[in-house]
C-alpha cells in the first residue's frame, strides 16, 4: 500500500512539473548577481512584491518572499532581518516622510533596527511564465543598490498559489475609480496612509490590520474599508471612537493600545483597500459607521463634505492590501 501511494505521488509531481527546488535555483543565481554588485554583507529585509504596477498583493507575492527569504538565509553576503520587525522602517522610508517632518525630530534612518537594505520588486504574467524583478534599495538613501530579473515557469509554482488575487478585475476597477481623486490633491495639503506591510502588504487570516496616518496640517479624516466586492463603509469615526481630529505633524496608528476596538481581517480573501479623506474644518456629515454604502466610486467618498466654506481644503489617499487563508 505504501509503495502504491508512492508511486501515485510520484506521478503527480512528475505530471505538474512543481518543485520547490527549480524556484529556489532559479533565485540563488539571481541572487548571485547581486551579491557580486556588493562590496560587503548586508543587513536586509524583505519589503513587497506585488502584480506590474498595481501594487496588487496576491498568494505567490508570500509564495515568493519565502522562497526568497530562504536563499537569503544561506547566503553569506546577506544577513536577514524579520520583516514584522520593521515598523520604524516602512514609516519613514517606504512612505516618505521625512520631508514632511521638523528635521531637527526625523530619527537617522540608517541606524533603525540596523537595516542596511530592502529587497522589493513586482512580477508579470508572461503566459506560462512569471518574470520578477527585485530591487534592493538603500534604507539611508532610498537609492537602488542592485537590480535582478528571473522567470519561473509555472509548472513549478504549487497550483494552489494565485498569481493574482481571485478579485484582481474588481480591485482594477476600484484603482481606476479613485485615479482621479489620487491625482487631484492639494498638493499644499499632504496625508500619508499606510500599514506596517506597507502597499499591497500580504495579511493573513486572523491577523490584525493598524492604519497609520500622518498629516502636514490639522485636520479632521474619514476613513473608508472597500472589500473585495467594491463595497465600502465607514470604519473611522466609529461607534467605538467618535473623535477623528488629527493633530499636524504627529504620526496616529489607528487603534492603538488606547483605542477600546481593533480591525481583524479574515474572509472573503482577495484585495481590499483603505481610503482616507481628510478636511481642515469638520464635515458637515458623518455617515454611520460599517454600513453599507454601495460602490466606492468617487461619488460616494465625497459624501459628507462640507462645502459651505471657502477656507476648507480637501485631500485624498489609499493603500491597499491582500488577505489570504492560513
Amino acid at each position: 500500500m505504501k509503495k502504491l501511494l508512492f508511486v501515485i505521488v510520484f506521478i503527480l509531481l512528475y505530471s505538474t512539473g512543481y518543485s520547490d527546488e527549480e524556484t529556489l535555483t532559479i533565485i540563488t543565481r539571481a541572487m548571485e548577481k547581486i551579491e557580486g554588485e556588493i562590496s560587503r554583507p548586508l543587513v536586509v529585509s524583505i519589503g513587497n512584491i506585488t502584480y506590474s504596477d498595481k501594487k496588487i498583493g496576491s498568494s505567490f507575492s508570500k509564495y515568493l518572499e519565502n522562497q526568497l527569504n530562504i536563499v537569503l538565509n544561506e547566503s553569506l553576503k546577506f544577513e536577514v532581518f524579520s520583516r514584522d520587525q520593521i515598523d520604524e522602517i516602512m514609516e519613514t522610508v517606504r512612505m516618505n516622510l521625512e520631508e514632511y517632518f521638523d528635521q531637527d525630530t526625523v530619527p537617522e534612518v540608517g541606524n533603525l533596527k540596523g537595516v542596511e537594505a530592502l529587497f522589493s520588486g513586482r512580477f508579470f504574467d508572461r503566459g506560462e511564465d512569471v518574470e520578477v524583478f527585485l530591487d534592493l534599495l538603500s534604507v539611508e538613501s532610498g537609492t537602488v543598490i542592485a537590480q535582478t530579473n528571473f522567470s519561473i515557469h509555472k509548472k513549478h509554482i504549487p497550483q494552489n498559489v494565485l498569481i493574482l488575487p481571485d478579485n484582481y478585475n474588481d480591485a482594477l476597477y476600484v484603482l481606476d475609480e479613485l485615479y482621479e481623486v489620487e491625482n487631484s490633491k492639494n498638493d499644499n495639503f499632504v496625508i500619508k496612509v499606510w500599514t506596517k506591510k506597507g502597499n499591497g502588504g500580504i495579511y493573513i487570516d486572523g491577523e490584525e490590520l493598524v492604519i497609520n496616518f500622518y498629516s502636514n496640517k490639522n485636520c479632521f479624516i474619514k476613513i473608508y474599508h472597500i472589500d473585495i466586492n467594491k463595497k465600502m463603509s465607514l470604519i473611522f469615526p466609529n461607534q467605538y471612537h467618535k473623535t477623528n481630529f488629527i493633530k499636524k505633524g504627529e504620526i496616529y496608528k489607528i487603534p492603538d493600545e488606547t483605542y477600546p476596538f481593533s480591525f481583524v481581517l479574515g474572509r472573503p480573501y482577495g484585495t481590499e483597500f483603505i481610503k482616507v479623506i481628510a478636511s481642515t474644518i469638520q464635515f458637515k456629515e458623518i455617515e454611520e459607521s460599517f454600513k453599507d454604502l454601495g460602490i466606492g466610486t468617487r461619488g460616494h467618498i465625497e459624501r459628507g463634505l462640507s462645502v459651505e466654506r471657502k477656507k476648507e481644503t480637501i485631500t485624498e489617499t489609499m493603500v491597499s492590501y491582500t488577505i489570504l487563508a492560513k
